[in-house]
């Protein structure tokens, strides 16, 4: 539940939250203006990643299966929402990826 505290995160602080490894992929890689695909599991707080990587770089869509309680889903989205996170439903990924 450590996405609860989302809100006290911003592109100041990070840094204060979390460690960076292999930054430097990222940072090469949007340098050369390529796109990144980055594959995680919710053996981590992928909300948490999404969000930082939207404050480190501008530009992130997460592709997710809506969550089975309606009311935590709309929860989840008005935080990744407020975080500049785009959210594509998991039956949507190919079409709307292909339009990126």
């Amino acid at each position: 539940m450590e996405f609860i505290r989302a809100s006290d995160i911003n592109k100041n602080n990070f840094d204060d939250f979390f460690i960076w490894d292999g930054k430097e992929h990222y940072d090469r890689a949007i340098d050369l203006q390529k796109g990144i695909i980055t594959v995680g599991f919710h053996f981590t707080n992928w909300e948490y990643c999404g969000m930082v990587i939207r404050m480190a770089w501008n530009d992130v869509v997460a592709i997710a299966r809506p969550m089975k309680n309606p009311f935590v889903e709309e929860w989840v989205k008005k935080k990744t929402g407020d975080a500049g996170m785009e959210i594509i439903l998991h039956r949507n990924a190919v079409r709307a990826g292909l339009r990126r």
